[in-house]
């Protein structure tokens, strides 16, 4: 027998063995007459019992899986999609006054005009939503929960209005369409003292709310 074939099957042998022995079973090794060495769990005839010494084993503890808190996990998903729902709250925002295409004639200037908007459903002022004023591009306002703003200061020009709603993160929820309108100086001849420049003044209208309005 050649002795690579003698060494894997004492390696197949040694194997078996301790096998057996993590098993607390009883080993037993027998010889035949060609001298070939034999482990078994058969107490066979000639075979003598062989003391195998148990091997060491290491038990890990178990790691608890992490279980977040209901509560925590209840109110962060109810916030979340009471988040998303409000994205589409609001059907409509319209700018009622001025209106679309509106030529103001015939008054001294500079002049004022107050801004009104009509909101669907009432605007959600106590979760932080709010207004946000834009003319000719430009947000010419801080937030704000009133539906009527006063502009002041306008002179000869045309003028683009657009009216945002937003929440608390100043993520916007709607927005009206942009309404234009014009203001037209008065004629020299008609009224001179309030004869104007031929261009528009080079200022940005300054926004307040009108006084007492909701």
């Amino acid at each position: 027998m050649s002795v690579i074939l003698k060494a894997t099957q004492a390696l197949i042998l040694l194997l078996c063995l301790f096998s057996l022995a993590n098993a607390n079973e009883e080993v037993y090794k027998s010889v035949d007459e060609q001298g070939n060495v034999t482990f078994t769990d058969q107490a066979e005839e000639g075979a003598e019992a062989v003391e195998v010494k148990p091997t060491n084993t290491v038990t890990l503890p178990e790691v608890p899986p992490l279980i977040e808190d209901p509560l925590d996990t209840q109110e962060e998903t109810a916030e979340t999609e009471e988040k998303v729902s409000r994205t589409g709250y609001y059907k409509k925002l319209e700018i009622l006054y001025p209106e679309q295409d509106l030529s103001i004639r015939d008054i001294e200037l500079p002049t004022s005009l107050d801004i009104r908007v009509a909101l669907q459903p009432e605007l959600l002022a106590d979760e932080g939503h709010g207004f946000r004023y834009y003319i000719n591009g430009a947000m010419n306002a801080e937030l704000t929960t009133l539906s009527v703003m006063r502009v002041e200061d306008l002179y000869r020009g045309a003028y683009m209005i657009k009216v945002i709603v937003v929440d608390e993160d100043n993520q916007q929820l709607i927005e009206s369409e942009t309404v234009e309108f014009a203001i037209h100086q008065n004629s020299v001849l008609t009224n001179p003292s309030t004869a104007q420049p031929s261009h528009p003044i080079a200022r940005p209208p300054v926004t307040r709310p009108a006084g007492g309005a909701n």
